[in-house]
């Protein structure tokens, strides 16, 4: 019985089988095409990403900027367009928070943009948003001009100047 097998050994040859050939393709198939999708995967991830801190930091130097100008009273636009981005907004917001005699401003920043997917799927004009806020301690020039203006609006119903905290202070 053991020369029948040998003998069907030689015969065959060290080859594979077309079954065995088959299903090494198939399986060969099926992990490339797995590392194919999951490389597309990645490289979306990764575009998203580089386009959200694009995103963040063009909101950041915006705020930043605006923060500037707003403490040494030259802020004169609350909202614009960015001059190299076509259909990219702003839209600046301020709020003084007060508990007893402190006094915390914050600043927001608000970026509304084209959604770039929706464009790229072939979709509809989609906007998105995205926020920055930001928390700053007045001098106490600026805290006392802050407290004066509530005062004014409590005793004569007056909103201060402008009827906006930062435009005077």
């Amino acid at each position: 019985m053991r020369a029948s097998i040998d003998a069907r050994r030689r015969r065959r040859g060290g080859g594979f089988t077309l079954v065995e050939l088959l299903l090494a393709l198939g399986i060969l198939g099926i992990i490339l095409t797995t590392l194919i999708y999951m490389r597309l995967e990645a490289m979306e991830r990764v575009t998203t990403t580089v386009e959200e801190r694009g995103l963040r930091r063009l909101a950041q130097e915006k705020l930043e900027e605006n923060i500037a100008r707003c403490m040494s009273n030259e802020l004169e636009e609350l909202s614009g367009e960015f001059p190299d981005r076509p259909g990219w907004v702003w839209e600046w917001r301020e709020e003084v928070n007060r508990e007893g005699e402190d006094v915390l401003l914050s600043f927001t920043i608000v970026v509304t943009y084209p959604d770039p997917r929706a464009q790229d799927r072939g979709g509809d004009y989609e906007e998105k948003t995205y926020e920055l806020t930001a928390w700053v301690l007045p001098t106490d020039e600026q805290r006392e001009f802050i407290l004066e203006q509530e005062q004014l609006m409590l005793d004569g119903g007056s909103m201060g100047v402008d009827g906006y905290y930062g435009t005077g202070m």
